[in-house]
């Protein structure tokens, strides 16, 4: 096996961390890049993101109140660090809120990126911030220890959606963490060779 470790100089914050989020919890682009510095939360000792629509944020459906427990490899990257340094209430500072809400600044970067290192040509359509969530719908589809009912939830899906009464209820962030997010790792086979990302 071979391990790659993510250390570079951030150049902008809501450039870096967004699409990892996405990646490592399947949140929709607003839910991101609406975050606030108090929706981080500490719930039974974990980290949580809150997901609500204090201070007049959207949300696509009832369902999508949830809590998504921060996954450990953002919590070894220092998503924590970055939270505790933030001196506003946005978490993205940087970012403006136009008709379409916050997202498409994240979102233009995002392609921008994939543009730059070569991932996206030809306007590919198919490879945008919201690519992020499908891959975390199917990896987490993948994994048989983690149920439909799991994946409908930290989704923010109708079907097993928690609802506003519950879904801060220390015993579901449990199952969220033990039993959905934790056990998700991303690899890829290359040349016979099984590459994991480990920080």
């Amino acid at each position: 096996k071979k391990y790659y470790t993510l250390n570079t100089k951030v150049k902008s914050e809501a450039r870096y961390w967004p699409p990892l989020i996405g990646l490592f919890t399947g949140m929709r682009k607003e839910e991101i890049a609406q975050l606030q510095k108090e929706d981080i939360k500490t719930i039974d000792g974990i980290d949580i993101f809150d997901i609500n629509r204090n201070h007049g944020k959207s949300l696509k459906t009832k369902a999508a109140f949830r809590a998504i427990p921060i996954h450990p490899t953002l919590l070894k990257m220092g998503f924590m660090d970055y939270v505790r340094s933030v001196e506003g209430k946005a978490l993205w500072g940087e970012l403006k809120r136009n008709a379409n809400g916050y997202g498409n600044a994240i979102s233009k970067a995002f392609i921008r990126h994939l543009e730059d290192v070569g991932v996206r040509k030809d306007n590919d359509r198919g490879k945008v911030l919201h690519s992020l969530r499908d891959t975390f719908n199917n990896g987490c589809e993948m994994i048989a220890a983690i149920t439909p009912e799991i994946r409908y939830t930290l989704m923010g899906h109708e079907q097993g959606g928690a609802n506003e009464k519950n879904y801060l209820s220390p015993k579901t962030i449990q199952r969220l963490k033990h039993d959905g997010i934790d056990l998700l790792i991303y690899q890829e086979t290359i040349g016979g060779t099984t590459h994991t990302l480990k920080l």
